[in-house]
């Protein structure tokens, strides 16, 4: 992971990056360092290859201790859910760049109403936890992505934690697949989904022919998924005034 919460004495915590907390710990003690904790589920967590660096390896956070389950945090090392994204080449440069667009409230909105419908409309998503999500992309860096169209990030923040089932009775999470293994200008013509799996045993969620799902157990990675969504709902409900939690965080991300 590449970013992670920073607790202050007076129990304040900021999300800070490799680099930053790189800075902040440097002349300290090992045993003064602050302690980190990981955004997405809040174990506490370390940093890895700070000052002794290898060759082909970048400084990282890890978990001090993995979850058993390696998919119970999106975040964890072990986690499968990225499939191929993992071997994606990144572009640094543009990061930023593409980050920054994103955050404009005028496109968070729209992609906030993406995977608002996405896990199941009315009640379902939070702007907290959509925020947390895009917490847990910075962490990744999925800003980096070569080739990545800006309609597929709201798509990818699906990966970006676990979804209770409607009755909340299970847990589930997407899986990123992908038949082809090259990304290129074009990649994902090639019949990329994301494919819903248990989160208990890791199974992939096969439809039942005498029942229809009560959600999305593919979801096609393409732009009309995302036309079809916005082309199907008036973006009156997404306002400064009405989800001044997210426009606050637009408005501070933009700073």
């Amino acid at each position: 992971m590449q970013t992670a919460y920073l607790r202050h004495p007076d129990n304040r915590t900021v999300l800070v990056d490799i680099a930053a907390y790189q800075t902040q710990v440097r002349g300290v003690p090992r045993e003064a360092w602050p302690v980190i904790y990981c955004p997405s589920c809040g174990r506490e967590t370390f940093a890895s290859g700070l000052f002794t660096p290898q060759q082909k390896y970048t400084p990282r956070f890890c978990h001090v201790q993995e979850p058993d389950d390696a998919e119970c945090c999106p975040l964890s090392s072990r986690s499968r859910r990225y499939g191929q994204l993992n071997t994606a080449e990144c572009d640094h440069e543009t990061a930023q760049q593409v980050r920054t667009h994103f955050l404009a409230f005028d496109q968070l909105k729209r992609a906030y109403a993406v995977c608002w419908h996405l896990r199941g409309g009315q009640g379902k998503l939070s702007q907290q936890t959509f925020i947390k999500w895009i917490e847990v992309a910075d962490s990744i860096g999925i800003w980096g992505y070569r080739y990545l169209p800006a309609w597929g990030i709201p798509l990818l923040l699906m990966l970006m934690d676990n979804h209770p089932t409607p009755n909340g009775k299970a847990m589930y999470f997407y899986k990123f697949k992908k038949d082809r293994s090259h990304f290129n200008e074009k990649w994902w013509q090639r019949h990329v989904r994301l494919e819903a799996h248990w989160l208990s045993n890791g199974d992939a969620i096969k439809p039942r022919p005498d029942t229809q799902s009560s959600f999305l157990l593919t979801i096609p990675f393409t732009e009309e998924t995302v036309s079809d969504i916005l082309q199907g709902q008036s973006f009156d409900w997404i306002s400064p005034d009405r989800q001044t939690t997210l426009f606050a965080f637009s408005q501070k991300s933009l700073k």
